[in-house]
């Protein structure tokens, strides 16, 4: 950069004019711009699904400047579910991903893996079963017998069996079949299956898709029926963590700006996603982000903070998977799973 200054000066020096160091100052602006530009720290963030509302914080941030303005060049990657974000995460192919937190747990408890949550999204858990308005299924124990699809990679799938067997159901008494997630809510439609495992945050397209054929759907949420524990948040490699930390700091300022935005103003949010998805219905990416409200914006958050990790909650999140996965309860300590990385006054 010395060399590059050092030759704009002497290309004007000679005349020692007021208009040549006045070009001689701003040519000078002018690299030091694009060597600030080129700059930018590097994030890649992995998004655990397909583009929707309810990922709408990453794609606020991206297209309102928030990763710009922290001299962040981030770059989002969809997924295919939590098991697969957390993979790229892992393996270095990302440096964060959303991801449900019972399936982070899960991993943890599995095997020791190099990341760590660093926020929470969603302070409730999202996950449900959609259901066809007059169907008579009211409660979990009414899909006895009863036709069940969902998705092999979502995080549900771990809190799956103990939240029926809470209920007085089990596995073996619906008819499961597991299936890609693009046939879920086509599946419902048709009438081949009664119920169909989905985050209740996707709502409003499911009724997007199942309206213009006369029917209506409703979500039985398993926060209803006895699940107390986190949603969905965000986890980074300890790479990132250890590497570079102020870069992790910046991308959760970024994020956390997105999130506040997005609760105050939805419409932000199908707009973001549209940005990025040109296909997607701006009206139902922000139905989808306000149907996630609740879930970010709650009781627990009012309490400790939006993105805050809570001892207690985090406890009982880990219960739930170990219970469900019949781990000892002492199998991990699930503290040792979380990063308390201090992005802001929180």
């Amino acid at each position: 950069m010395k060399k590059l200054l050092s030759g704009v000066w002497a290309a004007f020096v000679p005349s020692l004019s007021l208009a040549g160091l006045r070009a001689a100052a701003l040519a000078g602006a002018a690299m030091l711009s694009v060597a600030t530009a080129s700059a930018a720290d590097r994030v890649v963030a992995q998004i655990d699904w397909l583009p929707s509302g309810d990922k709408a914080p990453f794609y606020v941030a991206l297209h309102e400047g928030f990763f710009a303005q922290e001299g962040l060049e981030v770059t989002l990657q969809t997924g295919r579910g939590s098991a697969d974000a957390l993979t790229k995460v892992a393996t270095g192919v990302a440096d964060i991903a959303s991801s449900g937190l019972s399936a982070v747990l899960s991993a943890a408890a599995k095997d020791p893996i190099p990341l760590k949550v660093v926020y929470t999204v969603y302070t409730e858990a999202p996950d449900s079963f959609f259901v066809v308005k007059g169907s008579g299924i009211r409660t979990l124990k009414d899909l006895q017998g009863r036709a069940v699809a969902a998705t092999a990679l979502s995080t549900s799938r771990v809190l799956m069996p103990l939240v029926l067997e809470r209920n007085g159901l089990s596995m073996d008494q619906m008819k499961l079949q597991l299936v890609d997630a693009n046939v879920l809510m086509p599946m419902l439609a048709s009438g081949r299956v009664d119920a169909i495992s989905s985050f209740r945050t996707q709502l409003p397209l499911a009724n997007s898709l199942l309206k213009p054929r006369g029917k209506e759907v409703e979500a039985l949420p398993w926060s209803s029926f006895g699940l107390e524990t986190y949603g969905m948040v965000l986890a980074a490699s300890d790479t990132m963590i250890k590497e570079r930390p102020e870069v992790l700091k910046r991308f959760l300022r970024a994020f956390h700006k997105a999130v506040l935005l997005s609760l105050k103003d939805p419409a932000v949010a199908g707009r973001a996603l549209k940005k990025s998805a040109p296909e997607i219905d701006p009206a139902v990416a922000e139905a989808q982000f306000r149907a996630s409200m609740p879930l970010i914006d709650n009781a627990i958050s009012q309490r400790d903070g939006i993105g805050t990790i809570e001892p207690g909650l985090l406890k009982k999140s880990w219960g739930w998977v170990a219970a469900s996965e019949h781990y000892p309860a002492d199998k991990i300590d699930p503290e040792k799973v979380v990063s308390r990385i201090k992005w802001a006054d929180n």
